[in-house]
């Protein structure tokens, strides 16, 4: 089962939370998660996926998802994974390769529904994986 739909953007993870670009609050409601107003970041508890599990945190903006950042929680029942472990687990989870695993250096990529952001800091370690979207204008 895939976990992030590259066209779109859509986040499915294996428990069933989906996650689509824009959702409003009302939607966010549906699925029990409450953002603040409209602007903020909603922390969420970690959900599985294929080999360990992801804590989203939700980037609001104007009462739309605007963004997901992704953490490691677990990689199958580990939850103390290393750097290397926690930025190749985030790469194969969103379906991207590496161009830089030696140094471990940022990574942005362009996509249909926005871009992706890979970091790691080079202090404490911790690899995420950012996902900001972009608007979609449709002609009418």
């Amino acid at each position: 089962m895939a976990f992030l739909f590259s066209d779109t953007g859509q986040l499915r993870f294996r428990d069933g939370l989906e996650l689509t670009p824009m959702m409003t609050e009302k939607q966010l409601e549906d699925l029990s998660i409450f953002p603040d107003e409209g602007v903020g970041v909603v922390p969420l508890k970690a959900h599985s996926v294929s080999g360990g599990s992801l804590a989203p945190i939700l980037l609001m903006e104007n009462g739309l998802l605007a963004g997901v950042e992704l953490h490691v929680a677990a990689i199958g029942q580990r939850q103390d994974a290393d750097t290397d472990r926690q930025r190749g687990f985030l790469f194969e989870k969103l379906g991207f390769r590496d161009p830089c695993p030696d140094t471990r250096g940022n990574v942005r990529i362009a996509c249909p529904f926005g871009e992706v952001f890979f970091c790691t800091d080079p202090y404490t370690g911790f690899s995420c994986a950012r996902m900001i979207y972009r608007a979609q204008i449709t002609e009418d």
